[in-house]
């Protein structure tokens, strides 16, 4: 023996390890959970997940904890290292009524959380169902594979897999929609056609939104200046739409202006186009420019 060395804190009841990843930094990442007393009342111990990060001469980086004041019981399994350098952590977390599922937590060198998704095979109707996942591997696709078990009330216990793409989703749904120029979907501003991803509310299922956005309603016309008491020809670009209504009160695609006092005039037009609508607004230069050239001149 070179050495021996103990890791962890007079907080902690009770340490378990998972498994040991040595990742591309020449760091060590040491998983497994804790056990200590939430309430300091001696009668109840907690269980979380642990990651303890050594550097390559075995000294502590950091030790982090997950799913911490959250839940009854939580344990890492496994991990495994990305691309990226991020490191996957899968392990299991239960509640009150022990009904384990399993997890997997995305986390930076750093330890922050990138993300995290939780699986069940068995519905839980039982407070004995028992899903866990113990072992991940990474698949050609990016993806993931990952096993273990489910135990139908604590009973007849059968292999469990789930297969994940890179984002940790174990499904895809796929949704269509019609949607508005500049509409809100998920918090997402949708500005064009195209296939968009959400995660669903519980965020294992991957959501494949095949978004046709309405393109724009627009007139197609910009600021513009007048003469005093001459007339001025707007037509909108696009003649199609279901209806235009000015603050003139024409409701045609194209309007005929004059005005008698020199200064700046505001016009809207509001554009309607099945259920979607806009307003576009004109300002006009109302002046005597042309005519003092044209005095200037004679």
């Amino acid at each position: 023996m070179e050495w021996n060395r103990r890791y962890g804190s007079p907080e902690y009841s009770e340490a378990f390890m998972g498994k040991i990843l040595k990742s591309s930094d020449t760091c060590y990442y040491v998983v497994g959970s804790h056990t200590y007393d939430r309430n300091s009342t001696g009668s109840f111990l907690y269980t979380e997940s642990t990651v303890l990060k050594l550097d390559a001469d075995f000294n502590e980086v950091y030790t982090l904890q997950y799913d911490n004041q959250t839940y009854f019981e939580t344990h890492i399994n496994d991990a495994i290292e990305d691309t990226d350098g991020n490191i996957l952590l899968l392990g299991i977390r239960s509640d009150t009524t022990y009904f384990p599922r399993g997890t997997l937590h995305k986390i930076t060198p750093e330890g922050e959380v990138l993300w995290q998704r939780q699986y069940e095979s068995l519905p839980g109707s039982s407070t004995y169902d028992v899903n866990f996942l113990n072992s991940i591997k990474p698949t050609q696709d990016g993806g993931f594979i990952m096993g273990g078990g489910v135990f139908p009330n604590a009973q007849y216990q059968k292999i469990w897999l789930v297969k994940t793409d890179s984002l940790g989703c174990d499904g895809a749904v796929q949704e269509n929609g019609y949607f508005c120029y500049g509409d809100t979907y998920k918090d997402t501003v949708l500005l064009e056609s195209g296939i968009y991803e959400f995660l669903s509310e519980n965020e294992d299922t991957l959501i494949a939104l095949n978004a046709t956005v309405h393109p724009p309603l627009t007139t197609g016309l910009t600021d513009t200046a007048v003469n005093v008491n001459e007339t001025l020809y707007l037509e909108c670009t696009n003649q199609n739409y279901d209806s235009y209504q000015w603050s003139t009160g024409s409701n045609t695609y194209y309007e005929n202006l004059s005005f008698s006092n020199i200064g700046t005039e505001t016009v809207t037009i509001a554009l309607t186009d099945g259920e979607c609508s806009a307003v576009d607004t004109i300002l006009i230069d109302v002046g005597t420019s042309n005519i003092k050239a044209l005095e200037k001149e004679i």
